[in-house]
């Protein structure tokens, strides 16, 4: 996973699989007053989410995020920054840390329903999103994202 920073436009890409896409994707967008803002969900034709687009990014992702992204420019590569994804076999849940806190406190969540369940976006006081709960997350990412939580786990 990393993700891609447009700071002219104020856009930021967190992609959740490397590489592109084959057969293009669906765009799921939240509902903007639930977000204040607009944040959107892209799926694969399998229906398996590949990114999440923010937009005003510079108020909805922490400064930290956005520093270790990379311009949007095809020339320099995806970005390292590396996440932190863990995921409950019994409540087939998966959480996306967008923060280094292991804990982050969160002060509002705004549900965003996409092609085969929800996610919850978590955002602190200051109205950052600090991490992502997906429902059903065998059939919402990408097998890769919950095998790379299986290997964290064990």
């Amino acid at each position: 996973m990393w993700v891609k920073y447009d700071r002219s436009a104020d856009a930021a890409y967190i992609h959740l699989v490397g590489g592109d896409v084959e057969g293009g994707v669906t765009t799921y967008p939240c509902d903007p007053l639930d977000v204040d803002g607009m944040i959107s969900f892209d799926a694969d034709v399998g229906e398996r989410l590949v990114g999440l687009e923010v937009m005003d990014a510079s108020k909805k992702l922490a400064p930290k995020l956005l520093g270790a992204a990379d311009p949007t420019s095809a020339e320099l590569g995806p970005p390292s920054r590396r996440f932190r994804i863990t995921h409950s076999v019994a409540s087939d849940l998966a959480y996306l840390y967008l923060s280094d806190d292991p804990a982050p406190s969160v002060a509002s969540t705004a549900n965003c329903k996409n092609g085969t369940g929800d996610a919850h976006l978590d955002f602190n006081a200051l109205g950052v999103l600090v991490g992502i709960e997906f429902t059903h997350a065998n059939h919402q990412l990408p097998q890769e994202l919950i095998e790379a939580a299986e290997r964290l786990r064990s």
